[in-house]
């Protein structure tokens, strides 16, 4: 008995797939509500299709494209610097998607549940070591100092004439207390966030 084939790989939409690394423009970090543009999980393509045209190192976190398209040679895909930095996406058949999602999904198999947190904080940062699933309020809470911060202490600011301390919980910005120093106000916030975020804390 002849064996059977076995199936081709998802067809991309498009004529072929097309492979880019770009970068977004980064989100505000801190304990304060801020805007910011991010991509919404969108579904991810088929990993036969990305078998087929992607390999990514686990261990440097990087993307390279198994076959040559078009102009493009085989190899890392070229990165476009954005102001600011950001996350790192892979446009694939047209579609953005994050690659740290894209690491997750190649790596372990299946499609993340919920979002992909950077332990280190560093957004480019793609090693699988450095990928874990999260809640979007987990992943809220492992953030850098906001950018605009003008106390030097994540989540303190100056107040009403008060160190004020304030964390973010479960999605919503709370006040620890208003605090006479700095000192008190550092500690307060502290150690409500490793009471509150767990193994997500940042501080």
């Amino acid at each position: 008995m002849k064996p059977q084939a076995s199936p081709p790989p998802a067809p991309c939409p498009a004529a072929s797939p097309r492979v880019e690394l770009e970068g977004t423009l980064p989100g505000a970090d801190g304990e304060g509500a801020s805007r910011r543009t991010r991509l919404s999980p969108r579904p991810l393509p088929p990993l036969a299709l990305l078998d087929e045209i992607l390999a990514y190192d686990p261990e440097t976190g990087a993307f390279l494209n198994k076959k040559r398209r078009g102009t493009r040679a085989a190899g890392l895909p070229k990165a476009k610097k954005l102001k600011g930095g950001g996350y790192l996406n892979l446009r694939i058949c047209g579609t953005l998607h994050k690659a740290h999602r894209l690491a997750f999904y190649i790596h372990h198999r299946r499609e993340p549940e919920g979002d992909i947190d950077h332990i280190d904080g560093n957004k480019r940062n793609n090693r699988i070591s450095n990928l874990r699933e999260a809640s979007r309020s987990n992943n809220c809470c492992n953030k850098r100092i906001h950018t605009n911060n003008t106390s030097g202490v994540k989540g303190v600011d100056w107040h009403s004439n008060r160190w004020r301390a304030r964390i973010l919980a479960h999605g919503v910005s709370q006040c620890i207390g208003r605090f006479k120093t700095i000192g008190e106000a550092e500690a307060a916030v502290r150690e409500a966030r490793e009471r509150l975020h767990g193994e997500f804390a940042r501080h």
